[in-house]
């Protein structure tokens, strides 16, 4: 059966061009399974599946490649340390410095491309800033770039850099405030637990600005590390 897989593959690649020449060998078989090394032609990466279509004349047969199983999509976690420096503004008030330190903890789903990830994500954080306790929602999503090595089943250390756009939706005491986020962040996945599990780390600079209903106006920079697992599949 592996060697009948075999031949229509070659085939097929074959009559893909008739301008260039594909060959290929099998390096290891077992039952319908084979290793198969292409040695001209198409290069392909781990986790790529070959689709053999069928026309009704000879010479119109095509082959295609794309991105499949173990990465096609994940479900992530994570919690970041953060150290931010904040700007409040007042009516009719000189605007104060201040510090603050707080814990953030995000979920997001992410679609995979391979070089891209991208998708929606959630996050909650809080911080007491002079005196004042402050926690917010945000709800947005992110973009991720994966430079170097495509994220495919494989590959075990991943390089990647990324932005989110958060949409925030903060409590200060007893009043409340809407405002938005933009984080930029660089870092990368590794895969040291399995193939699909992996553990992320993110080095972040987190830009956020919040208009509350009492007219005050935070904007704040806050710089952090983000660590986390992520799950694909």
């Amino acid at each position: 059966m592996a060697v009948r897989f075999l031949s229509v593959l070659v085939f097929a690649m074959i009559c893909h061009s008739s301008l260039a020449q594909t060959s290929a060998r099998v390096l290891k078989s077992k039952g319908r399974k084979a290793i198969i090394e292409v040695t001209s032609g198409e290069r392909f990466q781990p986790g790529d599946e070959l689709e053999i279509r069928f026309a009704d004349e000879v010479g119109s047969n095509s082959y295609s490649s794309s991105l499949v199983g173990g990465r096609a999509n994940s479900i992530a976690g994570d919690f970041a340390f953060t150290q931010s420096s904040i700007k409040t503004e007042r009516d009719n008030v000189p605007s104060t410095d201040s510090q603050s330190s707080n814990f953030v903890f995000s979920g997001r789903y992410g679609w995979n491309s391979g070089l891209y990830e991208f998708g929606p994500q959630v996050s909650y954080d809080g911080a007491t800033v002079d005196g004042e306790n402050i926690s917010s929602m945000r709800l947005g999503g992110f973009f991720e770039y994966n430079f170097i090595e495509a994220n495919r089943p494989g590959v075990e250390l991943v390089p990647t850099t990324g932005v989110s756009f958060e949409y925030l939706s903060a409590t200060l005491d007893s009043s409340s405030g809407t405002g938005i986020g933009l984080s930029v962040f660089v870092g990368g996945k590794y895969y040291i637990l399995s193939d699909s599990l992996a553990f992320t780390g993110f080095l972040t600079i987190n830009q956020d600005t919040i208009t509350y209903a009492n007219n005050r106006k935070d904007s704040s920079q806050t710089t952090g590390l983000r660590v986390g697992l992520a799950q694909y599949y």
